[in-house]
């Protein structure tokens, strides 16, 4: 059940590889899309790159991005200006080789915000006879223009470190910042070192 005395119980949805959701029986996905609409709920979808799958998976129906697999990618970069970015710094760039394969996505028009990009170490091939950028989207923001549930999908797990940062990210944008950790940090700062003589000398704190 997804709902409790008319309320739901959760606030996000997590689909730790994508395939899943887009493999579900139509009964049950509308059934999940209508409880996301009702309770304003979005969905947090990891693309898995499969070796059995093509290099290039066109746009299907409920998924309207065309995705490139089993890339070797470096330079991440997050885009200054994308809302879900809460706790990740926005504008940094991580410089050097990103680990394991990494799938990207091709959104169909401007609607659809990249949250990171990255850049191929060997540039996949054109769809439909048009060049790719150079920065490729490794993280989008998916309004749900199609079926009224923002999501955002990854193209890879956690095995790059700053995906763990944007997951957190991600749910707190997606459930209205009901999945947040507090922005107030503390700090211990150990002083005993300042009142510490110099080697030979006797020195005593007031």
């Amino acid at each position: 059940m997804l709902t409790s005395l008319d309320k739901g119980k959760f606030a996000a949805v997590v689909f730790e590889n994508m395939e899943r959701f887009l493999s579900m029986s139509k009964w049950n996905k509308e059934l999940l899309l209508k409880y996301c609409r009702e309770y304003h709920v979005g969905i947090v979808g990891f693309l898995r790159p499969a070796a059995e799958e093509p290099a290039v998976v066109p746009p299907r129906p409920g998924f309207p991005h065309t995705v490139h697999s089993r890339l070797e990618l470096y330079n991440a970069r997050l885009n200054p200006d994308s809302p879900v970015l809460r706790l990740t710094r926005p504008g940094e760039v991580y410089r050097g080789q990103l680990p394991g394969d990494w799938s990207v996505l091709v959104p169909p028009n401007s609607s659809y915000v990249p949250v990171a990009w990255a850049q191929p170490l060997y540039p996949p091939a054109p769809v439909n006879g048009s060049s790719e950028p150079t920065e490729l989207v490794t993280v989008l923001q998916d309004p749900g223009i199609g079926d009224q549930v923002p999501k955002v999908l990854f193209g890879s797990g956690f095995q790059f470190w700053l995906h763990r940062l944007l997951f957190l990210d991600a749910l707190s944008f997606l459930s209205h910042g009901k999945l947040s950790l507090p922005l107030q940090r503390h700090l211990l700062i150990d002083i005993d070192d300042i009142f510490v003589g110099e080697r030979g000398h006797s020195h005593e704190a007031c």
